[in-house]
């Protein structure tokens, strides 16, 4: 273990994953793992008859989906503040 790493252990669907992060990660891994458990459970609510893969299915897709949906609002918003950099540059050189 590098120095300033830690071991955990975190259960998501059901599988254990022992790992090494940095102590300040801890608190993003759990709840990373917590957010995939209650997806993990609702889809097995909501379609209780549904092979398990298929549940693992949904949540990856639907994670993958917010993931991109928030890489395209970021890739919005460096736009506009390249936009507003620009005219932040030309109102100066007009002073």
């Amino acid at each position: 273990m590098e120095k300033g790493e830690q071991n955990i252990t975190l259960s998501i669907a059901g599988q254990k994953l022992s790992m090494k992060i940095k102590p300040e990660e801890e608190f993003v891994y759990r709840e990373a793992a917590r957010k995939l458990n209650q997806r993990i459970d609702f889809f097995n609510n909501t379609f209780p008859k549904a092979e398990y893969r298929l549940i693992l299915t949904l949540v990856a897709l639907e994670k993958a989906i917010e993931y991109e949906s928030r890489l395209s609002q970021t890739d919005g918003l460096l736009a506009k503040i390249h936009e507003w950099s620009e005219i932040i540059d030309r109102v100066i050189a007009e002073e």
